[in-house]
């Protein structure tokens, strides 16, 4: 009867229903039809259930009549629908508002299931916390994920009452709760959501008999392992009853034993080298204001999830480098900036992660840019794919951005970015084309022992000393536009050293450099 009144609103509508916008009608009441009929007389046999059957069946009447308004939005766009349903809860204010959105698309809809369903990409969606009512459903409609945190100690006993909440949105971001006397492996907890979810936050007491300095300040530096013989390190803010700031460089270099490191906000320095080539570190959850210095971490080669904590001002350069076994990378900070130099030859780590809440950056399909995407702070060394494409937001390339990537072959940066950092395209070593036309290249720009052809645009104003270093297979240079334009273009006196370029073809004549 439904459908039938559906048809009949087309035809008054639209003075007669055109036999496309029938077709379609018709394949999808079709479909709905053999969804409904399959979930109700299924193997499951939900109706069968007594328990179950007037909550099943209410549901699955919204769910009908969900898919009706779906299927009356196609006909009305006759077959050329753009977008899908979205009543999301968190989305709305007031409860009234969210009611009268969600009888908007289900007339039927009752207010007592206004903090249980909401819709989410045309689908009906369960956000409710009750455990029988999920299960019934799991079969029926979509559920939303429950995440639950259990908080230990190193013992395994209960630290803090599990965490537990349904997560209505696809990530979800949890400060871990401040234990004295312990570190937790995991700051904040956050990611991604498809399901239910268990995590386990365990809680260290620091670690005892290391070998420390005293430095000029009064405080002292972690300088060595000592007698601890533990497989997780968790830096102590104290030692003596005086504060602990830094740890020196070198100071477990070649460790064999240490597998998780928590280094918390206490320690303002970490320095050169200090964990360079641990040989059997997997995890570190790091929180020290400053890495100073370069590698770190470098050679660390079972190194694979790192947490870059919030108050983390600085990383150092190269800082994990040849870890090549990275692969998850978390940031938390808001301060540092994060570089794909700063993870050279790391083939294996193709995206990075920020928590949601994050102000300074943002990730798309694991690329870190701003939060406001005018800036790409970092394209992952290990991420594949030919090319890039610039989005209409992107203004800026920042130093060292696509540094060290191997799988890009071709880049065209258009003239809506207007600088390119220093070093943007370093070592990015199978770039054989590109074409600039932002406004200004950097030193280093690009160095690519692979470049073949440059085209250079008439939007380019300024062009910086070794702009093409080390690019010694340059065969073309060309200007696209006249020899005048490209003599008024401010250019360092060195702008082609280090490369091949001999000569620019401009669109009217050709200049030796």
């Amino acid at each position: 009867m439904k459908n039938k009144k559906i048809i009949e609103k087309v035809k008054k509508q639209n003075g007669g229903i055109t036999l496309i916008a029938l077709v379609i009608t018709i394949i999808v009441l079709l479909i709905l039809a053999g969804v409904t009929i399959t979930t109700l007389t299924g193997d499951n046999g939900l109706l069968g259930k007594t328990s179950e059957s007037k909550f099943i069946t209410e549901i699955q009447h919204y769910n009908e009549e969900l898919k009706l308004s779906i299927t009356e939005d196609y006909t009305n766009s006759m077959g050329n629908r753009q977008n899908k349903f979205n009543v999301r809860r968190n989305s709305y204010n007031e409860e009234n508002s969210f009611i009268d959105a969600m009888k908007s698309k289900i007339p039927s809809f009752d207010n007592k299931y206004a903090n249980k369903l909401e819709i989410k990409e045309d689908k009906l969606n369960y956000i409710g916390d009750n455990e029988q009512e999920r299960a019934w459903l799991t079969q029926v409609i979509s559920v939303a994920g429950i995440l639950k945190i259990s908080y230990v100690l190193e013992d395994g006993t209960e630290a803090f009452p599990t965490y537990e909440k349904v997560i209505t949105d696809e990530s979800y971001e949890v400060e871990s709760p401040k234990k004295e006397g312990y570190e937790p492996d995991q700051y904040i907890v956050s990611g991604e959501i498809n399901g239910d979810t268990n995590i386990i936050v365990t809680y260290y007491s620091p670690s005892q008999n290391l070998s420390y300095e005293l430095l000029s300040d009064g405080t002292y530096t972690v300088s060595g392992i000592g007698t601890f013989t533990g497989d997780t390190l968790v830096i102590p803010d104290k030692y003596n009853d005086t504060s602990v700031t830094k740890i020196k460089q070198e100071a477990f270099k070649n460790n064999n034993t240490i597998k998780k490191l928590i280094i918390p906000n206490t320690i303002k320095v970490v320095e050169s080298k200090a964990f360079s080539g641990c040989s059997n570190l997997e995890y570190a959850n790091l929180d020290a204001e400053v890495f100073n210095s370069s590698y770190t971490f470098s050679a660390s080669g079972k190194l694979k999830k790192i947490c870059i904590g919030e108050h983390v001002k600085q990383l150092a350069s190269v800082m994990f480098y040849l870890c090549n076994n990275l692969t998850d990378v978390i940031i938390h900070t808001e301060q540092a900036d994060i570089r794909a130099e700063q993870f050279r030859e790391i083939a294996k780590l193709k995206e990075v992660k920020v928590n949601e809440n994050n102000k300074k950056y943002k990730v798309v399909n694991g690329v870190l840019y701003s939060k406001d995407l005018k800036k790409i702070y970092m394209y992952p060394p290990g991420k594949e794919g030919e090319t890039y494409i610039f989005s209409p937001e992107i203004e800026e390339i920042g130093n060292h951005a696509f540094y060290g990537n191997k799988y890009l072959t071709r880049i065209e940066i258009p003239s809506t970015v207007s600088v390119s950092r220093s070093n943007a395209f370093s070592l990015c070593n199978n770039i054989e084309y590109m074409n600039i036309n932002t406004n200004q290249l950097n030193t280093y720009t690009i160095v690519s022992n692979r470049l073949k052809k440059v085209d250079i645009g008439t939007n380019v104003k300024y062009i910086d000393y070794c702009a093409f270093f080390s690019c010694n297979k340059i065969e073309e240079c060309n200007y696209l536009g006249t020899v005048e334009q490209w003599n008024n273009i401010s250019k360092h006196s060195g702008w082609y050293k280090n490369s091949s370029i001999t000569q620019v073809k401009c669109i009217d004549g050709t200049i030796n450099v």
